[in-house]
């Protein structure tokens, strides 16, 4: 990926980590640079696109402090294709075939899988936060299935170890990036553990994983661990609208991704106005607690949760933040605000509210997240959900019988 090429989005997210990148460089430069490292953190935060950003810099022959992009390591690893650049991905059951001849060592077949392997490749190399594992075409739920299947297998580590001990083809250094890293049984890190324990002077393995507690203490303590926290909201925004996302869809789908560009991503592909009226219809019927016409609300709702998850949560609990920022500091709030297009209706809810509390309305809805995810029954989530929300909003304004949020 030359600079001009690298798309604008993935640059956005690399400056989100501006200072781990300038550490790494820096060590780099002063001879001091890690032969092992482990990156972790969650999903859709950049890993993929530091670590691999890192090993074109260790194969760049310039020293600077990210590649330059000139060199012929670097038009090499702009594909992902340098011959001193290994890169180990976790394969379904029965991806690859052991073969082995007589004292030879054994070797691996990925023919039936080199095609799927290909286009793995140029995908990351395009845009590194898309999936790093061979995708089948299944739905979302066979997809999350999919994480505990799939594996770097002891034959792939085998045979990664055996090109360790080989020189470097065109670089002064060799790079093994090993993707998904916990999904490495005990054998094959096990395998791996005595290449890292003493790695050779020209070899550097990159690990990426979502959790390093899932990996052996003993790869961890051989790897400089190097944790990738949440994206800032600001930062995923600047990301999206880099990609043309307009900049009050990129706000909001940024607020609601809890850190991750990924998540963000996919988001802002979706209509967030239809979640608004939801979401606003949801609270009215909370504030009116009427038991005619709540169920009509839970149930569209219910069937929202299955297309977005904790996403409905998050955009309550926006709201309500919202409502308590305006009803602090009114008109003050208003460039503060993640909803600016709902500032009339957030105004309202302050002066319809004056006793709410806002806090334990959030604390509510994030518990209702959490019932959700460990598999409550949704309406019943929901309903509890409603009777708190009315109860934390507290006493409407003048007392009148009948109130509407929409009024």
């Amino acid at each position: 990926m030359a600079a001009e090429t690298i798309a604008a989005s993935t640059r956005a997210i690399l400056a989100g980590h501006a200072a781990l990148r300038a550490r790494l460089a820096t060590s780099l430069r002063a001879g001091r640079a890690a032969h092992a490292c482990l990156f972790s953190g969650p999903s859709g935060i950049g890993k993929t696109a530091v670590a691999l950003e890192y090993a074109r810099l260790l194969l760049c022959d310039a020293a600077g402090s990210q590649p330059c992009e000139s060199c012929m390591q670097c038009e090499a690893t702009r594909t992902l294709q340098h011959p001193d650049l290994h890169l180990v991905f976790p394969y379904p059951p029965g991806a690859i075939k052991v073969k082995k001849s007589g004292n030879e060592p054994e070797e691996i077949d990925e023919s039936g899988i080199v095609d799927k392997v290909s286009e793995l490749i140029a995908s990351i190399a395009a845009d590194p936060f898309t999936a790093t594992q061979i995708d089948e075409g299944e739905s979302k739920s066979k997809a999350r299935a999919r994480l505990f299947s799939h594996s770097v297998r002891l034959p792939q580590i085998r045979s990664l170890l055996r090109k360790v001990s080989r020189r470097a083809y065109q670089a002064s250094r060799k790079v093994y990036v090993i993707f998904h890293a916990e999904s490495m049984n005990t054998q094959a890190q096990n395998a791996l553990l005595k290449a890292l324990e003493e790695p050779p002077p020209d070899g550097y393995f990159l690990l990426v994983a979502e959790n390093d507690q899932d990996l052996l203490p003993t790869i961890r303590s051989r790897c400089q661990l190097i944790r990738l926290g949440k994206l800032n909201s600001e930062v995923i925004a600047s990301a999206l609208e880099s990609d043309g996302v307009p900049s009050e869809q990129a706000s909001i789908a940024s607020k609601l991704a809890d850190g991750s560009f990924l998540r963000a991503r996919e988001l802002s592909t979706q209509e967030l106005s239809a979640l608004q009226t939801d979401v606003i219809d949801y609270l009215v019927e909370s504030a009116r607690c009427d038991a005619l016409e709540l169920p009509k609300t839970v149930q569209k709702v219910q069937e929202r949760l299955y297309s977005t998850d904790r996403s409905y949560f998050d955009f309550l609990n926006l709201f309500f933040r919202d409502a308590a920022l305006y009803s602090a500091l009114a008109k003050d709030a208003s460039d503060k605000l993640v909803f600016r297009d709902l500032e009339d209706r957030i105004a309202r809810v302050g002066k319809a509210y004056p006793e709410a509390d806002f806090d334990a309305v959030m604390n509510a809805v994030d518990k209702s997240a959490e019932y959700i995810s460990l598999g409550y029954t949704p309406d019943l989530v929901l309903y509890a959900l409603s009777v708190r929300i009315h109860q934390a909003l507290g006493r409407r304004a003048g007392k009148a019988p009948k109130h509407r949020m929409d009024n």
